[in-house]
């Protein structure tokens, strides 16, 4: 039992880091600090709508007849899971700005997407605790996939928000969404139980995530001298 906890708090300190990475980058966004806790707080609390919505999803899914237990599956991760999350996660985000209106810059609304990821991601690691093991804890910790979610999704916004074409933020909510999906479809046993060469799937995505992890942390380091990231190029009414 003390590992499980000494490797639970372990695999929170990435999250962590980068949020407080991110919270003091030095950004002439008005109340780009306090934003940062309150995007932190809408992860936290979008679990809720997260909830609500997977229930509907869920029940939903008892009335349809799959025949295909990989049929099944695929509706269950994709739209019962990944799609109620990574939709709830976006809302979260425009809710946010929606609430405070003002000059961004994309640096500011590409950390609030991700810091949104790692409140939920935060708080989806209590329950997922309780069921895992010590290594998968870390490894979870390590890739911390919702928050580079949230990143990949925050450039698309930032970038829809400067351009004005809406589109960019439905092909990255999209894009966020099949990599979610995909990761845990490929998990389970009956997708696993089709071929051995599955399981180099979700290996291959959570690599991926580990990796764009430092390039998140490399990305934030040059964009905060870039105009192009911090001038306050985006004006929400």
């Amino acid at each position: 039992m003390g590992l499980l906890i000494l490797a639970f708090a372990a695999s929170l300190v990435p999250s962590i880091l980068i949020f407080v990475r991110l919270k003091k980058l030095k950004l002439s966004d008005l109340n780009y600090s306090a934003l940062c806790t309150e995007a932190l707080k809408a992860g936290f609390f979008c679990t809720l709508p997260i909830v609500l919505t997977s229930m509907v999803l869920n029940i939903i899914e008892v009335f349809i007849p799959f025949g295909n237990p990989v049929i099944k599956a695929a509706y269950h991760n994709f739209v019962v899971l990944a799609l109620s999350e990574e939709a709830n996660k976006y809302i979260a985000l425009r809710r946010l700005l929606k609430k405070n209106p003002g000059d961004y810059s994309r640096l500011a609304v590409i950390s609030f997407m991700v810091i949104v990821g790692i409140g939920f991601g935060l708080l989806e690691d209590i329950p997922y605790a309780l069921g895992t093991n010590a290594v998968q804890m870390l490894v979870r910790g390590a890739t911390i996939m919702h928050g580079i979610y949230g990143f990949i999704l925050g450039l698309f916004v930032s970038d829809a928000l400067v351009s004005k074409k809406p589109w960019y933020e439905a092909a990255g909510l999209v894009l966020v969404w099949m990599l979610h999906g995909l990761y845990d479809f490929t998990l389970k046993e009956e997708v696993l139980a089709l071929s051995e060469a599955v399981m180099y799937i979700p290996v291959t995505l959570a690599l991926i995530s580990f990796v764009l992890v430092f390039v998140l942390l490399i990305f934030v380091h040059k964009a905060e001298k870039k105009e192009k990231y911090t001038s306050l190029m985006i004006h929400l009414n």
